[in-house]
């Protein structure tokens, strides 16, 4: 339940991440979310769209969508 938002913007957690990740992280600095497997390549998206590299869905070990990867 943690993963979902009783909100009409679902994702705006996840653009608040990478606002606060792009300005914490060191140029190399990795970071991870957890994410809704409904929501992965949206979510892939907001980290693209501010400045990440080495964007990309992780599936766990079900193969559902689960984490996304990002690199400043």
């Amino acid at each position: 339940l943690a993963l979902f938002v009783p909100d009409e913007d679902p994702l705006k957690f996840y653009r608040a991440i990478a606002f606060w990740a792009g300005q914490t992280l060191v140029p190399g600095g990795a970071g991870f979310v957890e994410i809704n497997e409904a929501l992965g390549h949206e979510t892939e998206r907001i980290f693209e769209a501010a400045g990440f590299s080495g964007v990309g869905v992780i599936n766990d070990l079900c193969g559902k969508n689960r984490f996304v990867k990002f690199i400043r």
